[in-house]
């Protein structure tokens, strides 16, 4: 596997294909497992070996420091370090604060092996270790975007929850106190009581007994659906735009690593990855076929194809493309490609391609360049 191949599968499992997936799943069940053995080893009645926080540990050190090693090798591959040197690219990730945690798990896991941590602190301190799950689940991390991206919606929800709580916990207060003094007789209680009864939490079963108490109870409960419909919606909205936004991201990203736009502008890039299609092919299935007219070219997101050369069978992976000589050349598709294994593309148009050549006219002459060097392998 190249650098960038390896950039891919730790960055991007999902662009790696099947072994990309099985990776980040294998990263975060051994942080869960390993969480998990840690403070259950607390407990002394559950009986288990002192010898087993000591090996997982161990392992996870080794697991962990690799993913960290590979990481910064391969940082030179990351996009947004394309205009630095090997040298300048690595800095700039170890100095990021993913890989800011990474060392603090790892000089955790060495302070607990090496004595310098008892279990319990090198469980407490263990715990952060649930955020680098955020890096190996998308949603996760589009929910993390998410609640950023509303967060002022949601400040203004929890004042305004703040306000109610003030309002009727005082109207109710003056109202009930008297009939209610251990329940209702002190202010900052009652207060209290009115947020949770606004949020749902209250586990209180006091209610007024003052008809227009009552009244003020029964907007309560009613405004506190109404309250928490708004900072959800606020929530949903955002996490649909951070969900398309990673979409685009990770398209973008596919197409700054390939050679043939890696020096092209971003705004350029950009716009070729909005005109992009996303399509899945199966194991074996027939994505171009021999003397059927081309009217898109296709880029390898994930998996990779099989192309039917004269000069016999080329393979082709993530990262490369095909199926440009028919656009080129306005003749027949000169060759079948089939996908070999779950293989996920990007297409672009004939009429997108010819958009993309008038705002850089050196891609032509790089196109013509690879079809001629595949033609004559």
């Amino acid at each position: 596997m190249t650098r960038a191949q390896y950039f891919t599968l730790l960055e991007d499992g999902a662009l790696a294909g099947a072994w990309g997936g099985r990776l980040h799943h294998f990263l975060a069940a051994s942080i869960i497992v390993s969480l998990l053995i840690l403070v259950l080893a607390i407990e002394p009645d559950l009986g288990i070996s002192s010898r087993v926080p000591p090996f997982s540990e161990t392992l996870m050190l080794i697991v962990l420091g690799s993913e960290y090693g590979f990481r910064l090798w391969a940082a030179p591959d990351n996009p947004r370090f394309a205009a630095m040197g090997p040298v300048a690219a690595r800095w700039m990730h170890a100095s990021s604060a993913g890989a800011l945690l990474d060392l603090y798990i790892l000089a955790g896991i060495l302070a607990f092996l090496t004595g310098s941590l008892s279990l319990e602190r090198a469980t407490a301190l263990a715990l952060p270790r649930c955020l680098k799950l955020v890096r190996y689940s998308p949603m996760l991390s589009a929910l993390g975007q998410a609640l950023m991206l509303g967060r002022q919606a949601l400040f203004a929800s929890a004042i305004i929850v703040g306000m109610i709580g003030m309002i009727f916990g005082s109207a109710i207060f003056l109202l009930e106190r008297a009939g209610q003094p251990e329940e209702f007789g002190h202010l900052t209680s009652v207060i209290w009581w009115t947020i949770s009864t606004v949020t749902g939490a209250s586990g209180d079963d006091s209610t007024p007994d003052t008809r227009l108490g009552q009244v003020l109870y029964v907007i309560l409960s009613i405004s506190g659906f109404l309250v928490l419909a708004l900072p959800m919606g606020v929530i949903a909205s955002a996490f649909d735009a951070t969900l398309a936004k990673r979409s685009f991201v990770v398209t973008w990203n596919m197409v700054a690593r390939v050679p043939l736009f890696r020096s092209l502008p971003a705004a350029a890039i950009a716009a070729i990855a909005e005109q992009l299609n996303a399509e899945s092919f199966e194991d074996g299935a027939v994505i171009i076929r021999r003397g059927e007219p081309g009217e898109r070219m296709y880029f390898i997101l994930g998996g990779s194809v099989e192309v039917a050369t004269e000069g016999g069978p080329i393979r082709l992976d993530s990262g490369d493309y095909f199926g440009e000589h028919a656009l080129l050349t306005d003749e027949p598709r000169s060759a079948t490609v089939n996908a070999k294994g779950r293989t996920k593309l990007l297409s672009l148009s004939k009429r997108d391609l010819a958009a993309v050549i008038e705002r850089a006219p050196g891609i032509k002459d790089a196109l013509r360049q690879t079809d001629i060097a595949r033609r004559g392998a």
